[in-house]
């Protein structure tokens, strides 16, 4: 949303996100200030923009790949300074552009500190599931100073629904008051109890709104536990610092699809409770 972006008519805006700021904000002093169009908001110049940019998605990323139907994660970075204000017009904005209109899509918002740190993680190709960082400074000014090294591999959400596949796999039908085994459609219903489980369940667990297939919540909870712990022990390990003298991990931010599951949430805050301060990414989802 920069120097590159275009109203609707094509005459090129500078730096477009910076209709968003409030008037009397510093940056707008240390920036050229443009003019918005006659008759536009600019919640309508964002979403403008941001629609093309949605369409540009559907039609080249979530189409040929068929995902529609699983849905599709949208983060958007926003500056850590904005007020509450700027911060819902900005989401309006995106919502309008289409984001998040279909029901399996889930639509983030991190400050461009957040997601700056998101990017270091993953910026090898997801090849590491857990970063530590010293984050110095605020702003433009702030810098991520690697401590020790990225570790970790397929501990995410993926690994998950693996264990939870292969668990339910090995016990006989009746435990889901079936007769025959389960097929891959009730695997993947199974699966998907995670983003509602929360450890404490003493009732049986119905896969959809019929309630005839039900899991009991101490088979789903077995099926978690190893996962669990090994991600546990994994951000443990990466809390301590690897050399003399680099300063304590203070808190950890769980992201993706882990942070959606709350046995995973929660089992995480108990451990290390005493330990850091632990931020999750629904707490930064917009509502």
């Amino acid at each position: 949303m920069g120097p590159r972006c275009t109203n609707r008519k094509g005459s090129g805006l500078q730096g477009l996100k910076l209709f968003l700021y409030d008037q009397e904000h510093p940056i707008l002093r240390e920036t050229p200030n443009p003019a918005l169009p006659d008759g536009v908001s600019s919640e309508q110049l964002v979403s403008d923009y941001l629609r093309r940019l949605y369409t540009e998605i559907q039609n080249l990323i979530v189409s040929p790949r068929r995902s529609a139907e699983l849905g599709t994660d949208f983060w958007f970075s926003q500056p850590a300074s904005w007020s509450a204000d700027n911060q819902r017009v900005f989401a309006k904005a995106v919502r309008d552009a289409g984001f998040g209109s279909k029901e399996a899509d889930n639509l983030f918002f991190l400050t461009e500190a957040e997601a700056a740190a998101l990017y270091f993680i993953h910026q090898r190709g997801s090849e590491a599931d857990v970063g530590a960082f010293h984050i110095q400074g605020t702003g433009s000014n702030t810098v991520y100073e690697p401590l020790g090294r990225s570790s970790g591999i397929n501990s995410g959400v993926a690994a998950l629904d693996a264990a939870i596949r292969q668990h339910m796999k090995e016990l006989p039908p009746h435990i889901f008051g079936l007769v025959r085994p389960l097929n891959e459609a009730l695997l993947d219903r199974i699966c998907d109890l995670k983003y509602r489980f929360h450890g404490t369940e003493e009732d049986p667990i119905p896969t959809d709104e019929t309630g005839v297939i039900t899991v009991p919540p101490d088979v789903l909870k077995n099926s978690l536990n190893s996962t669990v712990v090994a991600i546990i022990n994994l951000i443990a390990a990466n809390i301590v610092p690897p050399r003399p003298l680099e300063p304590q991990v203070s808190d950890v931010f769980l992201t993706g699809g882990g942070s959606r599951v709350p046995y995973l949430v929660e089992q995480i805050r108990q451990r290390l409770q005493h330990t850091v301060t632990l931020h999750r990414l629904d707490s930064y989802e917009q509502v």
